[in-house]
């Protein structure tokens, strides 16, 4: 499918408003995770990504509606198959569903990546610094835990 039987199918006001809101929600997803960096307001934003769904759903009704209206008129050349003339009126409803995803998942994957930021998990062990932490001598550690092995079991009770 090209670009133009998409537009073509969508209709260019759809396209546009959808554009629009992708690319608008996409960067205030962005700004939102890099800058402010807060779950609470990532979590807040979250059910505004679905904007563009919301255009789209609307824009799928009343592209039923017509298509309804294109059905029990007497010209059947217009109507052609049912199933193809509702899969045509979908279409919207899907790239209404793709203009959502990527505001969408940048706020999702801002939240996740905040909360493990958070947690103080990490994937490896850090690395100590050398000054930090003191050599052990294998031998001297076993020659001390076996010496308090023996005091605990040699103490009186």
């Amino acid at each position: 499918m090209n670009v133009q039987f998409l537009i073509q199918l969508i209709g260019l006001p759809l396209t546009l408003v959808l554009s629009i809101l992708s690319a608008a929600l996409f960067i205030v997803a962005l700004i939102l995770v890099v800058r402010f960096k807060n779950p609470q307001v990532l979590a807040a934003f979250q059910p505004l990504t679905w904007l563009p769904v919301a255009a789209g759903i609307i824009s799928t009704f009343i592209e039923l509606l017509s298509a309804i209206g294109l059905q029990l008129s007497d010209n059947d050349a217009i109507a052609g198959s049912s199933s193809l003339l509702f899969q045509m009126t979908l279409v919207p409803l899907l790239a209404s569903l793709v203009a959502t995803m990527p505001g969408l998942l940048t706020t999702v994957f801002g939240r996740y990546l905040l909360a493990w930021k958070d947690s103080g998990l990490r994937w490896t062990k850090p690395k100590a610094s050398s000054s930090t932490t003191q050599e052990v001598d294998p031998d001297e550690w076993v020659s001390r835990e076996a010496d308090d092995y023996l005091e605990k079991l040699v103490r009186p009770r």
